[in-house]
């Protein structure tokens, strides 16, 4: 007869399984219509952990029953884990004539000075040609009025991707600045288009019709969509919450509101961006920050048909946001069946809250 402890550890587990199981329907469903769902699909990693760590206990209690669980909800929830973990090995080299795509959110050249150094944007700058991509997309790129903050010559300059496109979604002239993403390229850029969202919003995407060296035609996707706008405060306030429970309070109810407004947002984006993606008639390879998880119903709308870089040449777990969510990837590179993928890197240089990510491609 199982004691009081277990009978409370197996119903524990069974709630688990079952936030698992059900959190892993999200992609399917849309927040509008259920929004609960997607925050379970932020628990995702909290439960497989948890799971884990349960059929290991009932393996040295030897409960059947709890072994059996765990078995089978890993064994159900396997297949969408490779969103996450990829166990590919001896990846082929990619050739010479692979083009190299890089994608990087740079909290708009930290100009606001949010880390406190001085010369971070320079770093950035630096990095950013050190990786020597063929194709850069940046998200959250600021660019300014004056000569010293016209960031996209300095970039062109410094790496020599002498093509660009720059589309602003925030235009604040008497600050000195626009706000938007931008694609610099090492080829000749044909056609260039934008993709304003719905809604009062700062996010966007854009796209360039790009010519590459054995002229094909690549259209090449810069995302961004909407953030949680979630004050550091408020985490404060929760991690706290012995300081003040009334604010404890009020920062959790806030916290609640803004990431219920951000998952509905992002599928009205997703579904936008969908659309555009229906309409072209190249191959794809769409790059950014869709500020949620490989298991949001924003990546499964975008993604579709097409491929992601990491699932198919990434290695291990790949995280690519320092916070608020550091275990999880949710900047992308994805990509038409008709390209092929060889390598896919994260680095990690904490200079934005997010890390570069690159891979290269090849037409098939």
């Amino acid at each position: 007869m199982l004691s009081w402890r277990n009978k409370l550890i197996l119903f524990i587990n069974y709630c688990v399984s079952f936030c698992l199981i059900v959190g892993l329907s999200a992609p399917y469903i849309p927040p509008s219509q259920f929004v609960y769902l997607s925050y379970l699909a932020l628990g995702i990693h909290f439960f497989l952990f948890t799971s884990i760590v349960l059929m290991i206990y009932w393996i040295f209690n030897w409960l059947k029953k709890g072994i059996l669980i765990n078995i089978i909800t890993l064994l159900i929830c396997f297949s969408p884990f490779s969103n996450t973990f990829s166990l590919r090995k001896n990846l082929p080299k990619h050739p010479h004539t692979a083009i190299k795509v890089l994608t990087y959110n740079v909290m708009n050249l930290d100009l606001y000075r949010w880390s406190r150094g001085e010369i971070v944007r320079e770093k950035i700058i630096k990095l950013i040609d050190s990786l020597s991509a063929d194709i850069i997309c940046l998200q959250e790129f600021y660019q300014g009025e004056e000569s010293a903050n016209d960031n996209i010559k300095i970039i062109s300059s410094s790496t020599e991707n002498k093509f660009h496109y720059f589309h602003p979604f925030v235009s604040r002239p008497k600050r000195g600045g626009f706000f938007g993403n931008v694609i610099f390229s090492r080829f000749p850029i044909l056609k260039t288009g934008a993709i304003p969202f719905p809604g009062k919003t700062s996010n966007g995407g854009i796209y360039a019709d790009i010519l590459l060296p054995k002229h094909d035609t690549v259209r090449v996707y810069c995302l961004h969509l909407e953030s949680f706008h979630i004050p550091q405060q408020d985490f404060t306030n929760l991690e706290h919450p012995g300081n003040n429970e009334k604010e404890s309070v009020k920062s959790a109810k806030k916290i609640r509101r803004k990431l219920s407004t951000a998952f509905i947002k992002r599928e009205a984006q997703a579904k936008v961006v969908k659309q555009s993606l229906n309409k072209c008639h190249y191959p794809v390879i769409v790059a950014g920050d869709f500020n949620d998880t490989p298991y949001s119903y924003a990546y499964h709308k975008i993604r579709g048909n097409l491929e992601d870089a990491f699932t198919t040449s990434g290695k291990w777990w790949s995280t690519t946001v320092y916070k608020p969510m550091p275990l999880w990837r949710i900047d992308y590179l994805l990509y038409s069946k008709s390209i092929h993928v060889f390598g896919y890197e994260t680095i990690q240089k904490k200079l934005s809250d997010h890390k570069p990510v690159f891979a290269w491609f090849e037409m098939r």
